[in-house]
């Protein structure tokens, strides 16, 4: 079996990558999508940034609601060609 070691792409990339996606998106919108590129839990991302779970949801769902997107996984799909 060939195994690929691929890392995941720094956090400075992945919001460059959703800003010009997107350029609507809000800073902190793209400081919480990038963490959830990432693979980032919620929780990790409220210590990150150091805001509320509250927060960090809502911003979550208006990024998405920005984005045309309901799930995580639509986000991921979403970045596929960068």
């Amino acid at each position: 079996m060939w195994a690929t070691t691929r890392t995941a792409p720094p956090l400075s990339a992945n919001r460059e990558c959703l800003q010009a996606l997107k350029p609507q998106l809000t800073t902190r919108e793209l400081d919480v999508c990038a963490r959830l590129l990432l693979g980032k839990p919620l929780n990790g991302i409220t210590s990150d940034l150091s805001i509320l779970l509250h927060t960090v949801k809502t911003l979550r769902n208006r990024a998405f609601a920005r984005l045309g997107i309901r799930y995580r996984n639509e986000l991921f799909a979403r970045m596929l060609p960068h």
